[in-house]
């Protein structure tokens, strides 16, 4: 994520907590601003013409079955560490058949899994 970008995430999770009335930006906060953001590149790129990506509320509804059925997974083995193979895995189990690379994306930049490192990823509890 390039600087400004950075700066402007942060000074809309701090807007978002302000709506709370909170003077603490909390993960839910970040959480909020990251789906209306992710949400806004969605349309803006169906706007433009492309296509290619399933439809945004789809592709919400894939994303919130994803979260939770990683984090289903991570309370029955009792870890928050996976592979991305692991994760493909439990996409797949949750019926998502393509664009899993792309939700695990989604899911990293929403907060909800942290990279570990390489082809490593923690799974955010709720």
């Amino acid at each position: 994520m390039l600087f400004m970008q950075l700066l402007g995430l942060i000074s809309l999770s701090e807007a978002r907590a302000r709506l709370d009335l909170s003077s603490v930006v909390m993960p839910l906060h970040v959480r909020d601003v990251i789906a209306v953001l992710t949400e806004s590149i969605a349309q803006t790129r169906i706007g433009t013409g492309h296509t290619d990506a399933p439809s945004s509320s789809s592709k919400s509804s894939q994303l919130q079955n994803f979260v939770k059925m990683m984090q289903m997974r991570s309370a029955a083995l009792g870890r928050r560490i996976f592979e991305y193979e692991e994760l493909k895995e439990i996409g797949t189990r949750a019926g998502i058949m393509t664009g899993i690379a792309k939700l695990v994306e989604i899911a990293n930049m929403g907060g909800y899994l942290l990279k570990k490192g390489v082809n490593m990823y923690e799974v955010v509890p709720d």
